[in-house]
């Protein structure tokens, strides 16, 4: 493989820095697994990432040392065989190839057993499964409510979904919402593959296991500020995400919208909400402030620019939440002023927060 926008990609993702020339970008590598594997054991991020450092990794990692015991708690400890078609996480959930770019059909079948540190290899970074295991750690065992807007295919439902029924909890609510038609009925193959679901193509199912019960909700649609229909770009399967804020020049659609009200009314309170829309979050928060510090315990955000971090920050920390970790987004700053500063983040961020009412 020679892939120099993805070579390039791996020095400012896990080195943080520009590659030292452009020769370097000519490397190639069997696939990006085996590109992320040589960056992973170099000297240079060895030593930035040890716990001495005071480094890139360590200001900017989005975990703490303590944190590590939490992963390593639910990493699968039998032996479990890959599957051609998918990827199987630490946790030894499957996620499907066709909801991931062509590149990556180079590691069909492989299984990460490592547990996720600076990140999972496909997915996801530390901060992010550190957050849900922290809310699942700190839940009522009677039961789980928790919610994942911007869904994709579903990979934090079934992350928290597995852990959930590991840990025995008795009645466990999965909730999804995701404005990209042609990703729904991968939300549902992909809980069904991971046992969390019966095959059906209903949009609310329930099964029972041997210690509770698995509901599942999946919404096709949007969620924004007050649930009424939008234009939506329609984008591919592959592509990471849609936006309400940042259309990428994708042709629109007409979809259903639902408010956060629509969502949560239901339940009594929120352990988990996950939210992930591609520079959307700044106004889905603020204009429901109040019912997310009314019956949401924890909350993870993924954040896409500076400037709505800090928003973020000042707005739920006058509404009584406390960030508990934190992964800033990283920036290329133009010249001049940008047309839109979400455009300039490389890569997204994270916040975590936990609600004081709850603590």
């Amino acid at each position: 493989m020679k892939n120099r926008k993805m070579v390039r990609m791996a020095y400012r993702l896990i080195l943080g820095r520009e590659p030292e020339s452009e020769s370097v970008l000519n490397r190639e590598f069997h696939d990006i697994y085996a590109l992320r594997e040589e960056f992973l054991s170099s000297a240079e991020f060895v030593k930035l990432f040890s716990p001495s450092a005071g480094s890139f990794w360590k200001d900017f990692s989005g975990f703490v040392d303590a944190d590590i015991p939490l992963l390593e708690k639910y990493r699968f400890k039998e032996k479990i065989e890959g599957k051609e078609g998918f990827i199987t996480d630490f946790i030894g959930i499957r996620h499907n190839l066709d909801c991931f770019p062509e590149s990556y059909k180079s590691i069909s079948g492989m299984v990460f057993e490592n547990i996720p540190i600076p990140d999972d290899g496909f997915h996801a970074q530390t901060i992010e499964y550190v957050s849900s295991f922290i809310a699942l750690e700190n839940s009522n065992r009677s039961s789980y409510t928790m919610i994942e807007l911007g869904a994709g295919w579903g990979p934090w439902m079934s992350i928290c979904g597995t852990i959930a029924k590991k840990i025995g909890i008795k009645k466990i609510n999965l909730i999804g919402v995701e404005g990209v038609k042609n990703k729904i009925s991968y939300i549902k193959k992909h809980l069904t593959e991971n046992n969390l679901r019966p095959e059906s193509e209903d949009f609310e199912t329930s099964f029972l296991y041997n210690k509770g019960e698995v509901n599942i909700k999946i919404y096709d649609g949007i969620v924004n500020t007050d649930g009424t229909s939008m234009d939506f770009p329609e984008v591919p399967l592959d592509a990471y995400g849609a936006s309400l804020v940042n259309n990428i020049g994708a042709p629109l659609v007409k979809v259903k919208g639902f408010s956060i009200s629509d969502i949560i009314s239901p339940y009594s309170y929120i352990d988990f909400l996950h939210i992930d829309l591609q520079g959307y979050e700044k106004e889905l928060i603020f204009e429901n402030i109040d019912i997310l510090k009314e019956k949401i315990k924890y909350l993870f955000i993924g954040t896409h620019s500076r400037s709505i971090e800090a928003f973020l920050i000042e707005l739920l920390y006058k509404n009584n939440f406390k960030l508990l970790r934190e992964q800033p987004c990283l920036v290329h700053w133009p010249d001049d002023y940008p047309e839109n500063f979400i455009g300039c983040t490389h890569m997204d961020g994270s916040q975590f927060f936990v609600n004081k009412k709850y603590a």
